[in-house]
């Protein structure tokens, strides 16, 4: 991820060489930044609240352990009969 920042630098930069008679695909490369990303950058919200996706809502796979089956998954593997097993033998035991 490349933070708002920088991102606002390197589209300055970009947009600077561009004027002076580079094309996006060349000034891309030099700035080490793919011309997709910076046409994205500027057609949508990337250059104001920066990459989104640490605030993305993500649902719950539905092959998720509800809280009750992690719960007693914790138990089970706590028990005095699994309390010498190293990881391996205990996820081996599960099975």
């Amino acid at each position: 991820m490349i933070r708002l920042e920088d991102r606002l630098i390197t589209a300055q930069n970009i947009e600077q060489a561009r004027h002076a008679g580079a094309r996006l695909g060349r000034a891309c490369q030099i700035a080490g930044v793919d011309p997709r990303t910076v046409q994205r950058w500027q057609n949508g919200q990337g250059l104001t609240s920066g990459d989104g996706r640490p605030r993305a809502v993500r649902p719950v796979s539905a092959h998720a352990l509800s809280e009750v089956e992690r719960t007693r998954i914790v138990q089970v593997a706590n028990e005095p009969r699994f309390g010498a097993a190293t990881r391996a033998h205990r996820a081996d035991a599960g099975r």
